[in-house]
């Protein structure tokens, strides 16, 4: 019989040591190891003996255990390796996995009908009905109010359309005052009035615009502070023409 290098004690076993001296279980001892060098047992006292019995059947039986699963080991080497897992949870051939459930296949194909609804109420139709790998269908986007105001400033600053956008806190800004009854043109004239006040195109201490869209729009006495410039300059005009026509109408053409 191979005999391992190694063996277990039980600790319930043990408990025989609480009725033995010291020396009593040092012999105690000492006969394990006389077994497990497969040396002759025979010098041992009787009361050695006795106690030493019940650990040679255990050892005996564990011994048993190790060789079977050296055995299978060996064999399963052979064989390329540990046999796979079974099905029975509760009778294990090694290692556990996680059992992954089969996904359902996924089919490329998408059946668009007739008539697809998408936002903004755009109806796309399609002649034919036959499936397709992929469809990509984008909205065409309503140019709302916001936006024509938003465009509007852009061109009236001269500012670049591909690198300005109408941000959300922009759009905003600018439903906001549309919410206030501030009409399209109001919003548009108070851009010009914007651009018309040197202060707010950059003529100050810090030689920095103050010309944002959301800053025109931020309140609506901010809108009516720049809607007044326009006004103010129309009526200017008007004043001016008016004196212009005033003044012709004393000239006396027959002089000139």
């Amino acid at each position: 019989m191979d005999i391992r290098k190694s063996f277990v004690l039980h600790v319930d076993s043990l408990e025989i040591l609480d009725d033995l001296t010291d020396e009593q279980a040092g012999k105690l001892l000492k006969s394990m190891l006389l077994f497990y060098r497969n040396e002759s047992l025979d010098q041992l006292d009787q009361l050695t003996k006795i106690a030493l019995k019940p650990f040679i059947n255990q050892f005996v039986r564990d011994n048993k255990k190790w060789e079977e699963r050296a055995e299978r080991s060996r064999s399963n080497g052979y064989k390329g390796g540990r046999p796979k897992t079974t099905d029975n949870p509760n009778k294990p051939a090694g290692l556990s996995r996680l059992k992954k459930e089969p996904e359902e296949p996924v089919n490329g194909n998408v059946n668009v009908n007739d008539n697809v609804n998408v936002n903004d109420n755009v109806n796309v139709t399609l002649k034919d009905k036959q499936p397709c790998q992929a469809i990509a269908m984008t909205t065409p986007q309503k140019t709302t109010q916001a936006q024509a105001i938003f465009d509007y400033w852009v061109s009236a600053m001269d500012k670049n359309p591909q690198t300005s956008k109408l941000t959300a806190k922009r759009k905003k800004v600018i439903n906001d005052r549309l919410k206030d009854k501030y009409t399209p043109d109001m919003i548009m004239r108070a851009i010009d009035g914007c651009k018309q006040d040197s202060f707010s195109m950059g003529d100050n201490d810090r030689n920095k615009p103050f010309n944002d869209i959301e800053l025109i729009c931020r309140t609506g006495e901010k809108l009516e502070s720049f809607y007044v410039v326009t006004q103010k300059k129309s009526n200017n005009l008007k004043g001016l023409a008016l004196k212009n026509y005033n003044n012709m109408k004393n000239i006396d053409l027959d002089q000139l």
